[in-house]
């Protein structure tokens, strides 16, 4: 009976096997969460990464209203699974950024200046980044990009 525990490697508790080096089995309705955030960032010309903390539910709703106005779409997706799926896309480079409250607007006609003064208005949502017709940029690239002459 000591052999097979010898052979795996217990958890710090020492109850539990882990399970190393097997790949996670995830849910349907993960992978097509998974699957659809992929999507998004293939089929949007300008997608922003945003971190949002502890807003209201009226806040929250605002700010989706007002995005909406900007004809841009505002989704949450879970952070694991967006990572998970983004490190094995083209855009790799923008997964570290899916760790804490982390959402996504997204659209594809979208003036840059309005939007920007959108997320500077509000003090509890910080740009982290964006995706600008499939160039990765900060949050100071952003403002400088708006400013650019049309």
């Amino acid at each position: 009976m000591s052999a097979p525990i010898a052979a795996a490697q217990l958890c710090r508790v020492g109850r539990n096997i882990l399970k190393k080096g097997k790949p996670r089995k995830y849910p349907e309705s993960k992978i097509n969460s998974g699957k659809q955030i992929v999507k998004v960032f293939e089929t949007n010309e300008k997608i922003f990464i945003f971190h949002y903390n502890s807003l209201s539910a009226l806040e929250w709703n605002d700010f989706r209203y007002n995005m909406g106005k900007e004809h841009i779409s505002v989704k949450v997706f879970p952070n694991e699974i967006s990572r998970v799926y983004l490190k094995d896309s083209s855009y790799k480079n923008i997964a570290p950024l899916f760790y804490t409250q982390t959402a996504v607007a997204f659209g594809n006609q979208v003036n840059m200046k309005s939007v920007l003064k959108l997320f500077n208005r509000n003090p509890r949502i910080f740009l982290l980044g964006a995706v600008i017709e499939n160039t990765i940029m900060s949050k100071d690239n952003n403002a400088s990009y708006a400013n650019l002459p049309s």
